[in-house]
Parts: C-alpha cells; structure tokens; sequence
C-alpha cells in the first residue's frame, strides 16, 4: 500500500503467533480469487498496519502472491465490531479485506476492503 508506505510479507495463518512478526492472511479466505482477508496489527513491532484508517475510497491496494499482481481499489472503510466476521465471507468478485483492531476500542476492529480493478 504506497499511500501508507507498507510493503509487507502476508504470512499464512492469523494466530497470535504469526502476529508478532507478520500480516496474516484468514485461512478460511481466498488466496487469490475471491475475498482475500488479511488481519495485521497497528502497534508494536509488528505495527504494519498502523495507519490503516488513513485510507479513503478509490486508493489503491496491490497484493503480490506467486500467481503474479493484483490490484485493489478501495470501496470500503468502516468500524466494524470485534466478533463480526461477515465482511470475510466468500464473495463472487475479487476483493482483499484488511483487518485491525480500532486503538483504545477493544469492542471495534477497523475493516478496510477493495475490489479488484
């Protein structure tokens, strides 16, 4: 994500564990085709996604897996709450769905998600 400055690894897997040092892509989503879910922390080391909230409609999201680039336009920035994981559900079209927690509201997350262009 240029606008934020993140150039990150998505490692396989969300636990706590691969939190610490990575994003991590929502084993239960698509890797590629589909709706791509990808959670990542906003503090800590493993901070990346610090300023999620920063991004508005129409910015731009590129993810890069081993099948090549695909390119995501924002459509999507909302509070969402901690136990809501609909936003994560299969889909028809192409989209990546980022995740991380609202600081100081431990009932929110932020949910920021794309459609491929």
């Amino acid at each position: 994500i240029y606008k934020l400055g993140i150039n990150q690894k998505v490692a396989d897997g969300h636990s706590l564990e691969v939190l610490k040092t990575d994003l991590g892509h929502v084993d239960s989503t698509a890797y590629a085709t589909g709706n791509v879910g990808i959670l990542g922390h906003n503090s800590g080391n493993a901070g990346y996604f610090k300023n999620l909230w920063d991004l508005k409609q129409d910015d731009i999201i590129e993810y890069t897996t081993s099948d090549g680039v695909r390119t995501y336009k924002v459509s999507v920035v909302v509070q969402i709450a901690d136990d809501d994981w609909s936003k994560l559900a299969n889909t028809t079209d192409n989209r990546i769905t980022l995740i991380t927690c609202v600081k100081n509201v431990p009932e929110k997350r932020w949910c920021i998600q794309g459609i491929e262009i």
